[in-house]
């Protein structure tokens, strides 16, 4: 097993040059991108794709490609197939690989489910002819000509397309110490917790993580397996943990369409009194959750823009401590750091941030409720999650299709409008059939958006829309100028 997993499974290979024309441009190298492509080599075996990831990793998106070995995928084996066709795939192929290690209920690492993507691009992509290339690069334009796409690098190479498929993961939100940095040392403050480097810390030293959901856990196991000994304090405006999945043998629970009509404050009721309904019979609330999911993006698209405000600004964070669980064995892993006082959990938010010494951080705490705390760190982790608009971006193509009129942005700011195809609406409200999103931008559209799930039936619907306008055959007529070209030929993007 292990022979055959060392010829397979290392990471995709990765090259800088930008080709001149292909027939689909993905942008994005993280699960939708790549799920997206493979289904289209699928249906339309021969077509010429190039791939751009700015950041590409040791497996596909930063969940699977970034993440340490105790990380714990927060999906059962059994649903985490790649394709909606087959939503066990991963479950079959890890009884190939390793038989009799992981059961359809178990969370399984995230580390092996990047080890599967890995596999399963290389396999899907070889099998079907498909004309394949992984490009490390940033895609900073995106312009319709004629019947075609051009998108054009950081570097200033450029490639036309038949189509382009965007795929840009979640934005990035501003660092929680930005506006209040009084000049912290710069090793101190880590923004992206998954970068080189930030976890090398004294076992020692104390550290301060900004948020509570899933990845401010995952820094906190990763820092303990690591031999971290310090003391580690989490901070958030809801102090809140997400909370376990529930045990085995749960008796499912379901909801009527009709049932949930009504804004957020009477589908809340609803869900309560579900929730108190199974009380007697000793079953959970976590049946009543997952019978929401199958019900969300009708709900969510049914509410008025004032109904989605409310919801983000009173019940969002109830929402996604329920949602997005985390497995029982890591949060009594968390729980244990509690009871020992090596770690805790503080409602509140960072006001303030200077120097305690060369290679420490004095933050201070507005800790709700409470007195203020001061606390020298020698890391201040960034886990605040995305940005709660696509409008506090910094992502250059975001705010290039975003000014540019060939994307617009839902009412709330959460993502890019598209249809129910995926289809890119520009400004003047119109499909575009050349550009497809997939992916966390679409949740202004969909809210849920974020689990392979949904993003593979998201895929699914943006292969077929795409067969539209991929006929098999010649390349687009469009082409970059002759001077563009020789510039094309010799940019590294």
């Amino acid at each position: 097993m292990r022979s055959r997993w060392n010829q397979t499974t290392a990471p995709l290979k990765w090259d800088d040059e930008l080709p001149l024309d292909v027939d689909l441009l993905v942008v994005g190298g993280g699960f939708s991108g790549l799920a997206t492509a493979m289904m289209v080599t699928a249906e339309r075996p021969g077509t010429r794709i190039a791939i751009v990831e700015r950041s590409p990793l040791a497996a596909p998106g930063i969940a699977f490609g970034a993440c340490e070995p105790p990380h714990l995928l927060n999906v059962p084996a059994e649903r985490m197939g790649a394709f909606p066709d087959d939503p066990a795939g991963f479950l079959s192929w890890l009884s190939r690989e390793a038989p009799g290690a992981y059961g359809e209920g178990d969370f399984v690492p995230r580390a092996l489910y990047g080890t599967y993507l890995n596999v399963l691009v290389r396999e899907r992509t070889r099998a079907r002819g498909a004309k394949v290339g992984f490009v490390r690069g940033e895609v900073t334009r995106i312009r319709r000509v004629a019947d075609a796409v051009e998108a054009v690098s950081r570097s200033g190479a450029v490639v036309t397309a038949r189509a382009a498929v965007l795929a840009l993961g979640p934005p990035a939100g501003r660092a929680p110490w930005a506006g209040v940095d009084e000049g912290a040392p710069p090793s101190a403050l880590v923004e992206d917790p998954w970068s080189a480097g930030a976890f090398d810390v004294d076992a020692d030293a104390d550290v301060l993580i900004i948020g509570s959901g899933l990845t401010a856990i995952d820094v906190g196991i990763a820092l303990v397996r690591r031999g971290h000994g310090g003391q580690i304090t989490l901070v958030s405006r809801n102090g809140r943990l997400p909370l376990p999945h529930p045990p085995a043998g749960e008796a499912p629970h379901s909801f009527t369409r009709a049932e949930l009509e009504g804004p957020p404050r009477k589908v809340l009721r609803m869900v309560r009194s579900a929730i108190a309904a199974r009380e007697p019979m000793n079953q959970g609330w976590a049946a009543v959750i997952d019978a929401l999911r199958p019900h969300a993006t009708a709900l969510w698209q049914a509410w008025s823009s004032r109904d989605r405000r409310r919801f983000l600004a009173r019940l969002r964070p109830l929402w996604e401590i329920h949602r997005h669980r985390v497995p029982r064995p890591v949060l009594d892993e968390i729980e244990t750091l509690k009871a020992n006082g090596r770690l805790s959990l503080l409602r509140g938010q960072l006001v303030r941030v200077g120097v305690a010494d060369a290679v420490r951080a004095r933050a201070t705490l507005d800790v709700f409720g409470a007195s203020p705390a001061l606390l020298d760190v020698a890391r201040i982790y960034n886990c605040t999650g995305p940005a709660r608009s696509v409008r506090e971006s910094s992502d250059p193509l975001l705010g290039d299709v975003l000014s540019s009129g060939i994307a617009t942005g839902d009412r709330e700011g959460l993502g890019l409008c598209a249809d129910g195809s995926g289809r890119l609406i520009d400004a003047r409200g119109r499909p575009d059939p050349r550009l497809v999103l997939v992916g966390a931008l679409r949740r202004g559209d969909l809210w849920e958006s974020t689990a392979v799930p949904e993003l593979r039936e998201q895929a699914r619907a943006a292969a077929r829309v795409l067969m539209n306008v991929l006929p098999a055959g010649s390349p687009p007529s469009h082409r970059p100028t002759a001077g563009t070209q020789r510039v094309a030929r010799r940019s590294r993007t």
